[in-house]
């Protein structure tokens, strides 16, 4: 088990993510901030148990519904694509996914639809031309298009073409 701490601040128009991981275990402590410059900086704040990766993930993704869309894109708060948004909030776990959402798909373990939990992808298309993060109850977050960008959808606003996983 493991507490883990994360703190948003915004600075000068820039968000700043701090994440703080202590092994309960172990007493060890690691600790990294980052905003969209790779800026690197130290704080404390809130704490938060869990044992999820998964559900940390769609959790932490759901916080950047509103921020724009941006073909190409992977800046969580200056807009991000589908792929970008899954990438980047993926590496901010330390998982390193592939660019698009193809690569993603080819990459990932493959997961039935109705075996999906939170933290899973959704990929779009026969040619899987959109990839989506599951946070449960038939729910998803993605990085839309440009007019909606970053939303939460129900994950049969389009039908889905596979699930699938990174989290082992």
């Amino acid at each position: 088990m493991s507490k883990k701490l994360f703190t948003f601040k915004h600075v000068s128009g820039w968000m700043l993510l701090t994440m703080v991981v202590t092994n309960l275990m172990t007493g060890q402590t690691a600790y990294a901030s980052y905003d969209d410059n790779g800026i690197i900086s130290e704080d404390n704040d809130i704490y938060e148990e869990t044992e999820d990766v998964g559900q940390e993930i769609a959790d932490f993704a759901v916080q950047y519904v509103g921020y724009p869309y941006v073909y190409g894109g992977t800046s969580l708060t200056n807009g991000a694509d589908c792929s970008g948004f899954v990438q980047t909030i993926f590496s901010l776990f330390g998982y390193s996914l592939p660019r698009t959402a193809a690569e993603q798909y080819y990459s990932a373990t493959w997961k039935s639809l109705d075996a999906l939990t939170p933290g899973d992808l959704v990929f779009y298309g026969s040619d899987i031309h959109h990839v989506a993060i599951y946070i449960g109850d038939g729910q998803i977050v993605h990085a839309a298009n440009s007019e909606s960008g970053i939303k939460i959808s129900d994950m049969y606003y389009s039908t889905p073409y596979a699930g699938g996983t990174y989290l082992y």
